[in-house]
């Protein structure tokens, strides 16, 4: 009876992934500011973004935007730094453990524009006959 009870609460224990147990080890993940300003719709933004996280056990993470690497940290347990970008429409950067191929956080830079496009509707036509 006693081997039934124990057998019935251990299958009933939910089992974690990979993937979220490498969720559970990321504490705090910041990339800032997450909207770049540029002023004309098809103008490259340049600006630097402050990424700051931390783990709780040092671990081989990388930065990727959209799908191209940006940096890597090796056995870091905590980062702090400006990382210099450039955009040409929305991003999404993502952390990512090298090792695994494991995502374990994301965050989307967003391009507002100084000067929206202009399309205003005529009120009236253009020919008149007064």
């Amino acid at each position: 009876m006693r081997y039934l009870v124990m057998t019935t609460l251990l299958g009933s224990i939910p089992s974690f992934s990979k993937a979220e147990e490498q969720n559970k080890l990321l504490l705090a993940f910041q990339l800032q500011p997450n909207i770049c300003i540029t002023k004309e719709v098809g103008d490259s933004c340049q600006m630097t973004v402050k990424i700051d996280w931390q783990t709780i056990t040092p671990m081989n993470l990388c930065l990727m935007q959209n799908d191209t690497q940006i940096k890597c940290w090796r056995q870091q347990q905590q980062v702090k730094e400006a990382i210099p970008i450039a955009l040409q429409k929305q991003s999404t950067f993502t952390l990512i453990n090298q090792e695994q191929n494991i995502e374990l956080a994301k965050q989307t830079v967003k391009i507002n524009y100084q000067t929206a496009k202009r399309f205003r509707r005529r009120l009236r036509s253009e020919w008149s006959i007064f």
